[in-house]
C-alpha cells in the first residue's frame, strides 16, 4: 500500500523515475546494487540515493538499503506504474488542476487513459473549481470554430460572444441598434459613420484603432466565406482621423443589423499584413471579456479579461470539456447535450429555442422531378402533421413569426418516386429520422443514408444526394437572420441553381429597397421562403429544443432565442 506521507503530488521529474524503475523490474521484488541504479537514472551514486529517499518517503516504493559497503538494497513496487500514475491523475482533477493532469497524460502517451476517467472524477472537481470561481462546463461536441466569419453552428456563439464584440448591437427590448465598440455613428448618402472608442484593448494588449476596423472587413469583403454575400454592397472602407467610414452602393437597410451579428465581430489583424493566416487561433484575438487562453480539440479554456472596457464577466475562468461519457451528466455546473438523444426528453431541461429542422432538395446532376418532391412534400408533411408534439411541434414557416401562416403548397401534380432517395443527416440524428423513414417505406419509398460527423455540417454539397436533413437556430435580431438565412443557408449554397440563386438575390435587392421598416421588410421576405416551398426546394417539419443539465449553483443563466447562455452574466455561488 502507497503510504500518506506528505503531499500526495509526484512532480514530472520524480514520475518519470518511477517509471524508469517500474521498467527495469516491475513489481517484482528485487535486490539491488547502486551501480544499477545509477545506470537506469544515468546520475550519480549520491543523487541516485536521495532520489530513492524521495520515492520511499512518498510511499511509492519500498526501499531497504544495504548494510555495509557492496551489499546490495531490497526494492519492491507495490503499484504498477499505470496506477501511481492514475492516481496522480485523479489526485489533480479532484484538486482543480486539470491542466497539469492534461500535461502528464500528454507526456506519458495516456490522453485515452485521462479522457476513459475524467467523467468519473468531475463531480468532486466541480466543488474545487467552484471556491476559484471556475465554470466547469461539459460538452460532448469538440472545439467550435472560433474564426467568427466562418462559424456557422450554434454550439461556436457562447464562444464568439465571450472572446469577441461587434461595432453595434442589437437591442431586443426596443428593436434599436446601440454603440458598443464605436461609440458614435451616423448614416449619411450611403455611408455609415463609425467613431471607436478609445479604452479598447486587443487580449494581446493592443490598443484598437480605426485600421484595425479597416483592414479586418476588408479581409472579409474580399476573402471567401459563408457570409460575403451579405457585403455585396460595400464599395469600399476608409478612415479619416478616427472615424471609420463604410461606403455603400445601394440602399440597404439590412447593413447596419449586419454589424450586430456576431459573425461581423472585429478579430485582431495586423492593419500592415494583406493577408491572414487560416489558423483558427490568429482570428482568436478579440477585444471580448474574455480570452482563449487554452485550446485543444476536447479541452478549451476561456479567462477573464482584466483590461475589458465595459461590465465584464463575473466567473473568472471557464474551463470546456468534450467527452461522450453519460457519467459526466452531473459532474459540470453545465452540460450541454447535442446531439440530442431521446432519454435525454426526461433526464434534461429543454430550452425553447426559434430553431427549426428542415429537410432540402439537392441541386445535381440527377435529381428528383419536381413532381416526385411534391409527391414526397405532401407525404412527409402529413407524417409531421400526425407526428406534432410539444417537443416537436409543427413548423409552417423556418420562422417562428410566421407560424400563423398555413403551410400550402399549390403543385397539384405529384409523381411517387420509383428510384431510392437517398438522404444525408449528421451522425446522432438516426432516431429522429426512423420513424420518418419507416412511414415512407409503407409506401415503398426505399431509403439510402448518407450519415456524416456533425463537424462537417452545414453540406458542402454532394453528388447523389436528393434530401439534406439540416437545423436553422435564430437569435434575437429576426428580421435580419431571416434576411440571413435566405442567402446565406444551405438551401441557397445547395439546393439553387446558377438562375434560381439570382432570381432570389434579386427579389431581395428589390424589396430591399422598397421596404420602410425592418417589420415591412420581414413581411415581404416570406415571399422568398414561399417561393422556395412552391417551387418544392425545401419543407420546414418541426420547431427544436435546446437540452441542458445545469447546477442549482450556477446563476445568471438566461438564454437568447438560440438557447445559448451569455458567459459574461453567469455566476456561481
Amino acid at each position: 500500500m502507497m503510504s500518506n506521507q506528505g503531499s500526495p503530488f509526484i512532480s514530472l521529474v520524480h514520475l518519470q523515475r518511477l517509471k524508469q524503475l517500474y521498467s527495469a523490474f516491475g513489481q517484482t521484488p528485487s535486490y539491488v546494487d547502486m551501480n544499477q541504479l545509477t545506470g537506469i537514472f544515468f546520475c550519480s551514486d549520491r543523487n541516485a540515493s536521495k532520489l530513492m529517499n524521495i520515492l520511499k518517503n512518498k510511499g511509492f516504493i519500498e526501499w531497504v538499503p544495504g548494510r555495509g559497503r557492496g551489499n546490495k538494497s531490497a526494492l519492491s513496487l507495490p503499484m504498477s506504474f499505470e496506477e501511481i500514475l492514475l492516481k496522480q491523475l485523479e489526485y489533480q482533477v479532484c484538486s482543480g488542476k486539470i491542466n497539469e493532469a492534461f500535461v502528464y497524460a500528454e507526456h506519458f502517451e495516456k490522453r485515452t487513459l485521462l479522457q476513459k476517467k475524467l467523467p468519473l472524477w468531475l463531480n468532486e472537481t466541480k466543488v474545487e473549481l467552484s471556491k476559484a470561481n471556475t465554470l466547469l462546463y461539459i460538452v460532448s461536441y469538440s472545439f467550435p470554430e472560433c474564426r467568427p466569419m466562418y462559424a456557422r453552428s450554434s454550439s461556436s456563439i457562447l464562444l464568439l460572444e465571450a472572446v469577441f464584440d461587434t461595432l453595434v448591437r442589437y437591442d431586443e427590448d426596443t428593436g434599436k441598434i446601440r454603440p458598443h465598440l464605436a461609440h458614435h455613428y451616423y448614416f449619411k448618402d450611403n455611408q455609415y459613420h463609425f467613431r471607436l472608442r478609445p479604452d479598447i484593448y486587443f487580449h494581446n494588449g493592443e490598443r484598437l484603432r480605426p485600421q484595425h476596423i479597416k483592414s479586418c472587413f476588408d479581409y472579409r469583403c474580399i476573402t471567401e466565406h459563408p457570409y460575403l454575400i451579405l457585403y455585396r454592397h460595400v464599395e469600399k472602407i476608409e478612415i479619416k482621423d478616427d472615424w471609420v467610414i463604410f461606403h455603400l452602393k445601394q440602399k440597404d437597410p439590412t447593413f447596419l443589423h449586419l454589424l450586430t451579428d456576431i459573425h461581423s465581430a472585429v478579430f485582431y489583424m495586423d492593419p500592415t499584413q494583406t493577408k491572414v493566416s487560416e489558423d483558427k487561433f490568429n482570428q482568436a484575438i478579440g477585444t471580448g471579456a474574455y480570452s482563449l487562453f487554452h485550446q485543444e480539440k476536447d479541452h478549451w479554456i476561456l479567462s477573464k479579461f482584466d483590461r475589458y472596457f465595459g461590465i465584464g464577466g463575473l466567473i473568472e475562468r471557464a474551463e470546456f470539456w468534450s467527452t461522450q461519457h453519460q457519467e459526466a451528466i452531473q459532474s459540470g455546473h453545465v452540460y450541454e447535450k447535442c446531439p440530442v438523444q431521446p432519454e435525454d426528453h426526461e433526464n434534461a431541461h429543454s430550452v425553447e429555442q426559434h430553431a427549426c429542422v428542415t429537410l432540402e432538395f439537392a441541386n445535381h446532376k440527377n435529381p428528383l422531378s419536381i413532381d416526385e418532391r411534391a409527391w414526397l412534400i405532401h407525404k412527409i408533411r402529413q407524417f409531421a402533421v400526425a407526428h406534432n408534439t410539444p417537443i416537436n411541434s409543427l413548423a409552417n414557416s423556418i420562422m417562428p413569426y410566421h407560424q400563423k401562416r398555413a403551410f400550402h403548397l399549390f403543385h397539384h401534380t405529384m409523381k411517387k418516386p420509383e428510384r431510392t432517395i437517398s438522404v444525408q443527416y449528421r451522425k446522432g440524428d438516426e432516431w429522429e429520422l426512423k420513424p420518418l423513414f419507416d412511414y415512407l417505406d409503407l409506401y415503398g419509398i426505399s431509403v439510402s443514408h448518407h450519415v456524416v460527423e456533425r463537424s462537417n455540417y452545414p453540406w458542402n454539397g454532394s453528388d447523389g444526394v436528393d434530401l439534406y436533413y439540416s437545423c436553422y437556430v435564430f437569435g434575437n435580431n429576426l428580421s435580419f437572420q431571416y434576411y440571413e438565412w435566405l442567402l446565406t443557408g444551405n438551401i441557397f449554397q445547395t439546393c439553387l441553381n446558377v438562375k434560381e440563386r439570382r432570381s432570389l438575390l434579386l427579389f431581395v435587392d428589390t424589396i430591399m429597397q422598397e421596404s420602410s421598416d425592418n417589420t415591412d421588410f420581414m413581411e415581404k421576405l416570406y415571399r422568398g421562403e414561399d417561393w422556395l416551398i412552391q417551387n418544392c426546394h425545401y419543407i420546414p417539419l418541426w420547431r427544436d429544443h435546446a437540452f441542458y443539465n445545469i447546477s442549482d449553483k450556477l446563476h445568471g443563466k438566461k438564454m437568447d432565442n438560440m438557447g445559448v447562455m451569455s458567459l459574461a452574466q453567469l455566476w456561481l455561488e
